[in-house]
């Protein structure tokens, strides 16, 4: 005669599954969070803001924290690209009056200094 023991486990599933669940809702809070208040996203940021181990970031939310970590990272570059793309021109402009500026500087100072010594020539 084998003993069959049908042990009551519904009790921790229900704990588990509830677990699972608060634990999904505080990650979801957390990135929402940090989206909101345009944090970087990683999965240190939203561990210490969720209160859960990296491991469970890494083993429950891996794609779509590396896919908000790649879209952040985008977004920034993109931004920095059009601010650069329109500053770019401004400060070629700038430079190159500059440099016409100091062209024009160097010629007039050439012209003296040739008067200067025409006239140290003459003197002799």
């Amino acid at each position: 005669m084998v003993n069959e023991i049908h042990r009551n486990t519904k009790g921790l599933d229900d704990y588990r599954k509830k677990k699972r669940a608060d634990c999904s809702k505080r990650v979801d809070d957390a990135i929402r969070q940090l989206i909101f208040e345009n944090k970087a996203i990683s999965f240190n940021s939203v561990s210490e803001a969720a209160g859960v181990s990296k491991k469970y970031l890494y083993e429950h939310f891996y794609d779509r924290i590396n896919e908000l970590r790649e879209n952040q990272g985008k977004r920034k570059r993109i931004k920095g690209q059009i601010k650069t793309d329109k500053s770019k021109d401004v400060v070629i402009q700038a430079k190159d009056k500059r440099i016409k500026e100091l062209e024009d500087r160097v010629r007039y100072l050439e012209l003296l200094l040739n008067r200067q010594c025409a006239d140290i020539y003459d003197n002799l």
